[in-house]
């Protein structure tokens, strides 16, 4: 360690300008504080070498971890993916589903007007198939001149002339 009169001699300048003075060796201060600091940074060494492996390791943790983490995000993006696709078929189905029941049951009611309507048709039949019959035989038996080709209307296109006109 350096005794007081180095310590000293550290601060007295040499060859300031003035008068003459003994003859002295300019005062290199960066290298007489780099030989004090030397031993106690040789004391720091082996803590930054340990310093500098810890961050060697935390940095191939996090490497490591940020690896792990995008291995499991595109875990999860793929589940995530197929979890979609099952529920656009399952929707899809419960649409297909739901748009037969809407057609059958449309198909039911459409059956269901057309009986009434077969229905209707047959008790009504009757009535007017002897409504018709009745006024076809009423036209049949109308004296000529009653009858709408008679009185001067042209007869029906493609019907064979009448044999008592004439």
């Amino acid at each position: 360690m350096a005794s007081a009169r180095d310590l000293l001699e550290r601060f007295r300048p040499a060859g300031t300008p003035g008068a003459a003075a003994p003859a002295g060796v300019p005062y290199d201060r960066g290298a007489a504080l780099e030989d004090e600091l030397r031993p106690v940074l040789a004391l720091l060494s082996p803590t930054e070498e340990r310093c500098a492996a810890r961050v060697h390791e935390a940095v191939a943790s996090a490497e490591q971890i940020r690896a792990d983490a995008v291995a499991r995000g595109a875990a999860l993006l793929a589940g995530a993916r197929l979890q979609a696709e099952v529920a656009r078929a399952e929707a899809a189905e419960a649409l297909q589903r739901r748009s037969d029941e809407e057609a059958a049951a449309e198909m039911g009611r459409a059956a269901q007007a057309a009986g009434e309507v077969r229905a209707r048709a047959r008790h009504r039949l009757p009535e007017l198939t002897a409504r018709v019959l009745a006024a076809t035989r009423a036209a049949l038996s109308a004296p000529r001149q009653d009858r709408p080709d008679a009185a001067g209307a042209a007869p029906l296109p493609g019907a064979a002339p009448d044999p008592g006109s004439g």
